[in-house]
């Protein structure tokens, strides 16, 4: 979920941080003061970390790995070149 909403709340940081009072507030404002009920990054490491631990299983998303597949072809068209 963060990953969703961090682009709005770096919009949000910003254009606080232009109308910021540096008198007032002289710490600058983050992209996570923006995300209220986020969990941060180490939060969502440590629950990859137990699920790891735990055993859990982590499957692949096959449409994800074609359409990146596809991208990653795409992009670097020029570069690719075929094998014998």
């Amino acid at each position: 979920m963060r990953e969703r909403i961090y682009p709005g709340a770096l919009i949000c940081s910003v254009l606080a941080n232009i109308n910021r009072d540096p008198d007032r507030w002289p710490e600058p404002w983050k992209p996570a003061d923006f995300m209220p009920g986020a969990k941060s990054e180490e939060e969502e490491m440590r629950e990859f970390v137990d699920r790891v631990q735990r055993g859990d299983k982590f499957e692949v998303d096959p449409e994800a790995i074609a359409a990146f597949k596809q991208q990653m072809r795409s992009s670097f068209k020029n570069l690719h070149t075929e094998r014998n």
